[in-house]
């Protein structure tokens, strides 16, 4: 249950609806500026100069792999006991409620995909999925962690073991 409720408290923090990524500090945090202006010449220092790269703005490449870990841990996601994730066994697949759920973090990005002159996606975004102006606008890492995700949940199911989990405390290493 530790995986789930992490994955809950991510999810409830560091995403929204209107958002490509997550965003790269909790709102509650007293240094949370999520709008990055590298261009800021003031004296805030929180902003300046784009010292709050790090301080909220939403970065699109780390939901790919918040998304592979919602598939690993599937089993706590699950209301059917054995339909998939880690209890259920190594490589037994995410049921579709599982699947689906996953799916709901891409429609952002899906309309992103349609309408953006680089048919790609940003590094990051400003605050709500807003453009920002000193984002790289076509960045490999954001399209490739959700690409592997997307792979993960067509193909054949995680193997823990090769991510270097074990399927669950009773579970029987396979030497071969």
């Amino acid at each position: 249950t530790h995986a789930r409720e992490y994955l809950d408290a991510v999810e409830k923090a560091l995403w929204g609806p209107k958002q490509l990524g997550l965003k790269t500090l909790d709102p509650s945090d007293w240094n949370y500026r999520p709008d990055y202006d590298n261009a800021n010449d003031s004296t805030d220092f929180h902003v300046a100069h784009g010292y709050n790269y790090h301080q909220g703005p939403e970065w699109v490449w780390p939901l790919g792999y918040f998304l592979r870990a919602k598939l690993i841990f599937a089993e706590e996601f699950d209301e059917e006991p054995g339909a998939g994730g880690k209890s259920a066994g190594p490589t037994k697949r995410a049921s579709l409620k599982v699947q689906e759920d996953c799916m709901r973090f891409l429609q952002n990005h899906r309309h992103h995909l349609q309408t953006d002159v680089w048919k790609s996606l940003p590094e990051l975004t400003n605050s709500n999925g807003s453009f920002c102006k000193d984002s790289c606008q076509a960045q490999a890492w954001s399209v490739a962690t959700l690409l592997a995700f997307l792979g993960d949940l067509v193909s054949d199911p995680v193997d823990l073991r090769k991510v270097g989990l074990k399927a669950s405390p009773n579970a029987v290493e396979d030497d071969a």
